[in-house]
């Protein structure tokens, strides 16, 4: 039989969701799980069974309000990547149908789009994934260009085109707070150079795959972070990536990138005219 005599036949059919979840850069991010009660093997990927449940998807001409909402248990994989912080990368969801009836099971996409938030329900032990279909993004105005002196573009992103790896270094931390870490008292030299790490990169590989957080601040020794430490621990090293104040100075000098430095840097500083100006015709 057909998929789609199946999908439509009420003794022959034995639906099942396959649920892919990719949540960074490496290909190797990804977490796959079933509503199954056996594994599955898909495109490379193995799906482990899991308590997880998928609403009737619907479909609606206004594709942009629509929301997915899974429920799973809050000690799912992927729910763990929620507690807490929000995690470093948009996490994608793709979910495929198929039926085990077919000794050889034609998955096919039912649905795929991403993670927006999750809400956790101590009550029952489940946690409650919000997720927008990919088609709302297309809909949605991109940011326009502003015509400003300092440079718009996202430190080492497609923009900038900074080399992170030649700005980047490792280092073991002496101590973990909630927010910050301590490092060794001789971990950069001059002492200017550490005021160079503000609006920089901190990565280290958790146990939910890899996370960052942004410098806020630097002391001698400790780094404010914009987010917790989870998944570190005491004598695991860290990537510590220098920051950038999106002017000319920072780009020639410390990223040596002034070739696509995204500023104005000979913008006027005063308008031609002004509100003070009083000139009559």
């Amino acid at each position: 039989m057909s998929f789609e005599q199946r999908e439509t036949s009420r003794y022959h059919g034995s639906p099942a969701n396959l649920f892919l979840f990719r949540y960074g850069e490496n290909a190797l991010a990804r977490f796959g799980c079933t509503d199954a009660e056996q594994s599955q093997v898909y495109d490379g990927v193995n799906y482990v069974p899991r308590s997880i449940s998928l609403p009737e998807i619907t479909q609606s001409s206004q594709l942009d309000q629509q929301t997915l909402e899974i429920t799973m248990a809050d000690t799912n994989e992927i729910a763990a990547l929620f507690r807490g912080f929000p995690p470093s990368y948009n996490v994608a969801l793709t979910v495929y149908r198929g039926h085990l009836s077919e000794e050889t099971p034609d998955w096919r996409v039912l649905w795929t789009g991403r993670v927006l938030s999750a809400k956790f329900d101590p009550d029952d032990n489940t946690a409650q994934l919000s997720c927008e279909p990919l088609s709302s993004a297309f809909r949605r105005p991109g940011l326009r260009r502003s015509w400003m002196v300092m440079c718009p573009h996202v430190l080492y992103g497609a923009q900038c085109k900074a080399s992170r790896e030649a700005n980047s270094f490792s280092v073991v931390p002496s101590a973990l707070g909630a927010g910050y870490i301590d490092l060794p008292a001789s971990w950069v030299s001059p002492e200017e150079t550490k005021a160079k790490f503000v609006g920089g990169l901190v990565e280290w590989q958790g146990p939910n795959g890899v996370v960052l957080r942004t410098i806020l601040s630097v002391t001698s020794t400790r780094l404010v972070l914009n987010g917790d430490t989870s998944g570190l621990i005491a004598g695991q090293s860290v990537k510590l990536s220098i920051g950038c104040n999106h002017q000319v100075d920072d780009c020639k000098d410390i990223h040596n990138n002034i070739l696509n430095y995204g500023g104005q840097p000979f913008m006027p500083g005063d308008q031609p005219v002004a509100s003070s100006s009083s000139i009559y015709y």
